[in-house]
C-alpha cells in the first residue's frame, strides 16, 4: 500500500471520526457544558492526527529499510506518543485553578484510542503488504 494512499486514510477517518464526535456532544446533554476547556477538539484531532502521520511515514521508511523492525518501531513509536501526551496533558491534570471536566478527560481518551487503532490497522497493513 502507498504512503499515499495510508495517509489519505488517517485523514479520511480522522475526519469522519472528528464529525462524529462532535455531532455527539453536540446532542448529548452534560452538566457544565459551557466550563472552559484546556484543549479543544479540534486541536486533539488535528495533533493526533499529525502524530498518526508522523508514525506511519516512518514506519513506510522503516519497512523498506527492514521489515523486521517495523513491529518493535511500531511500539517504540506509539510509546514515545504517550509519553508527549502524558507531558502535554500533565499541567492540566493537576491544575487546581482550571482541572479537567470528566467529559475533557473522556475526549481525550477517546481520541487516544481512537488514533491508537487506526495507527494499529496501519501497520498490520505495511506489515501484511507484499515487498514494492
Amino acid at each position: 500500500m502507498k504512503l499515499v494512499t495510508q495517509i489519505a486514510i488517517i485523514l479520511g477517518l480522522s475526519l469522519a471520526a472528528f464529525f462524529l464526535h462532535t455531532f455527539i456532544l453536540d446532542y448529548v446533554e452534560w452538566e457544565n457544558r459551557e466550563v472552559e476547556q484546556h484543549h479543544s477538539l479540534l486541536s486533539l484531532y488535528a495533533g493526533y492526527s499529525s502524530f498518526s502521520i508522523m508514525i506511519t511515514i516512518i514506519l513506510t521508511k522503516i519497512r523498506a529499510i527492514n521489515i523486521d523492525y517495523v513491529g518493535y518501531s511500531f511500539l517504540l513509536l506509539t510509546g514515545l506518543k504517550m509519553l508527549l501526551s502524558f507531558g502535554v496533558f500533565y499541567g492540566a491534570i493537576h491544575d487546581e485553578v482550571l482541572p479537567l471536566t470528566a467529559i475533557e478527560k473522556k475526549n481525550i481518551l477517546t481520541v487516544f484510542l481512537f488514533f491508537l487503532a487506526v495507527e494499529t490497522f496501519i501497520a498490520v497493513r505495511i506489515l501484511n503488504s507484499r515487498q514494492q
